[in-house]
């Protein structure tokens, strides 16, 4: 299950991580990694285009050379299944013919969303962030990690994959 702590960007110089690594949940590990994220979904007009949401991320080192090895291999599936539907798309052109452009632009972006959908479902990673509007999303395969995250971060609620809000408990 995934879990999503949402920090408005104002707040992005004081965001802090638990001394937690997040691929295997060991405390206090040996080592930092980089994690950035260039693009909004939305961009706000007044924010700058390419703005560099980077932060330093506590992480095993063992685990330090598979995130990257991951970000390389995630980069290269994606562009391997864009390429492999491109190939399809292909054929049923040439095979099919002109079916018209609505028919073909629909078949094109299934094919293509077909592709984002599969590379969701073979590559997970441990955390993700993502820049939208005004917001920095963070998305945890650890639901205990990212309760802990949002706690220091002084955030009282969570969302889950159907974007449902949970308000933190005081217990957890």
């Amino acid at each position: 299950m995934t879990t999503r702590v949402d920090i408005e960007k104002t707040d992005f110089e004081t965001i802090q991580f638990p001394d937690i690594c997040p691929v295997c949940g060991k405390e206090t590990p040996d080592s930092h990694t980089k994690m950035r994220t260039y693009f909004a979904g939305i961009q706000p007009l007044k924010e700058k285009m390419g703005n560099d949401w980077g932060l330093s991320i506590p992480v095993c080192k063992n685990h330090k050379k598979f995130i990257t090895l991951g970000r390389f291999i995630s980069g290269s599936l994606f562009l391997l299944l864009v390429a492999i539907g491109a190939i399809i798309l292909y054929f049923l052109w040439t095979q099919l013919g002109d079916q018209g452009t609505l028919i073909n632009s629909i078949t094109g972006i299934a094919i293509i969303g077909c592709a984002v959908f599969i590379h969701g479902k073979i590559y997970s990673a441990p955390l993700l962030i993502e820049s939208f509007s005004y917001r920095l999303l963070f998305t945890f395969k650890n639901d205990a990690l990212a309760i802990k995250f949002a706690r220091l971060n002084n955030i009282d609620k969570v969302y889950d994959i159907l974007n449902q809000d949970r308000p933190l408990q005081k217990d957890e």
